[in-house]
């Protein structure tokens, strides 16, 4: 087989093998590259190549504070006298732009997507950066995300407890309304990027959910009360009605209609940890045969 052919074939099984694992079943894909045009925030699940077939819902800025495209400079975040100059040092981006959020009411990103797109098995993944306004009480709490349909009910949801203001970290947890024994807990450094990815699966009339943090599975839980229904996810805050708006910053978000596997979660954080996004389907083929011709370099 000649250069050209193996490159080609090589590049063929790349995009199918490598790429494909991020992509399948991508309903919806923010990276906050770019500022809300008209409040809305692109999805750009289509644009790296999902499988699913549409429609791709745009986000929403609810509120006045959200902003998409955020650069990383020293974001103001405090009115109060205490607040450390007011300021706080967000300065370190994970892929590009990031969402920002001040801690403000109940101020969200809204995405539109609920159980009627993503059926009863759907994964969500996020990143996240912590970083507390000095001024907030110690019984304040921080949402990265959380199902926006009630003001009650809740099946979807990653937040922080109770936590001192100006803590050096978070005890996260997922849980689910109306559920015994049924929060899942990690902890999470403050001004540092962390991963969450939770799955969701059918389990006979309830569900199954698993919550990965940093890579590692934390812990899963059976529901008790059914299969989780909701029509929306609030990104940076809880369900609609709460004020546990998220400080701090929020990229990658990536929703998917399959249940990801511990292979998927560790791409997804590794792509993180590289600062880099989900791929184009024209960059994962740059990309294999950049590492092809590698390859043939260093048999030559």
């Amino acid at each position: 087989m000649n250069l050209c052919s193996f490159v080609i074939l090589g590049c063929s099984l790349f995009a199918a093998t490598g790429h494909a694992a991020v992509t399948t079943g991508l309903v919806a894909y923010y990276d906050f590259q770019d500022p809300a045009s008209g409040g809305a925030i692109a999805n750009r699940a289509q644009a790296v190549g999902s499988d699913y077939a549409g429609p791709f819902v745009n986000a929403t800025v609810v509120g006045t504070t959200p902003t998409s495209g955020f650069s990383g400079d020293a974001a103001f975040n405090s009115t109060g006298a205490t607040g450390a100059g007011n300021t706080s040092n967000r300065s370190t981006l994970l892929a590009g732009n990031a969402a920002n959020f001040t801690h403000t009411s109940t101020d969200a990103i809204s995405t539109g997507v609920g159980t009627a797109t993503l059926g009863q098995s759907y994964s969500i993944s996020a990143w996240y950066f912590a970083a507390l306004d000095p001024n907030q009480a110690a019984s304040q709490r921080y949402f990265v995300f959380e199902d926006g349909t009630n003001t009650s009910q809740f099946d979807l949801s990653y937040g922080s407890q109770a936590a001192a203001a100006n803590a050096t970290s978070l005890a996260m947890w997922s849980y689910n309304n109306g559920e015994t024994n049924a929060a899942i807990q990690g902890s999470a450094t403050t001004n540092a990027w962390h991963h969450v990815v939770q799955v969701v699966t059918p389990n006979g009339a309830n569900s199954t959910i698993a919550v990965y943090i940093d890579g590692v599975l934390a812990g899963s839980y059976t529901t008790t009360n059914g299969q989780p229904s909701f029509t929306d996810i609030n990104l940076g805050n809880a369900r609609d009605g709460q004020s546990r708006g998220w400080d701090g910053m929020i990229d990658e978000v990536a929703i998917y209609n399959r249940a990801l596997g511990q292979s998927d979660v560790t791409e997804l954080r590794n792509l993180g940890l590289a600062g880099l996004a989900v791929p184009e389907p024209a960059s994962a083929v740059l990309g294999g045969l950049g590492s092809l011709l590698l390859w043939r370099r260093r048999r030559a």
